[in-house]
């Protein structure tokens, strides 16, 4: 994966060929991983590259279901956030494997959290699935929109979820 720099302590990894990518913030509390890939072995070499351990992340914040952003949770063993529509359809799908991939906490429309020192402004969007969600850190103004973003540019899932969402950032 690609690893681009967003601002001091933020980082995004991207795949070349358009798949599962994530998000890894630097708090003083430890590190806040958006989404997961598919595979704990993916977003586990991943983080080896940039000598993070997965006992380092304090909080993962999964966008939505589908397994190419919340594949690696079993990873991690801290808490992880999600939307409610989010967490209802993975604790589904996983509630029959050995190891599932659970969430562990919710949120209704927005969230906001203060992590070692950063605003995290966790928002529900809908679009890609109804339980699809972002992430918006003010301070620096990153967003990460999961699959929303991306695929509401190819005009391929509901938009209008994920530009309201968006047009509520303060200071959009």
């Amino acid at each position: 994966m690609d690893i681009h720099d967003l601002s001091h302590g933020v980082k995004a990894f991207m795949s070349p060929r358009g798949g599962p990518s994530f998000g890894l913030i630097q708090t003083t509390a430890g590190y806040v991983v958006v989404d997961t890939t598919s595979y704990p072995s993916v977003i586990r070499g991943c983080l080896e590259n940039v000598e993070v351990s997965p006992s380092d992340v304090c909080l993962v914040f999964v966008t939505h279901s589908h397994t190419d952003h919340a594949g690696g949770i079993s990873l991690f063993d801290c808490p992880v956030l999600a939307h409610k529509l989010t967490y209802q359809r993975i604790i589904k799908r996983e509630k029959s494997k050995e190891i599932p991939n659970l969430p562990t906490e919710y949120f209704e429309d927005k969230h906001q959290r203060d992590i070692g020192g950063v605003l995290f402004e966790f928002m529900h969007t809908g679009g890609h699935t109804p339980g699809s969600s972002v992430v918006w850190l003010p301070e620096t103004r990153v967003l990460f929109g999961g699959g929303c973003p991306k695929l509401a540019q190819r005009l391929s899932c509901p938009a209008t979820g994920i530009f309201a969402g968006l047009k509520s950032l303060p200071g959009s």
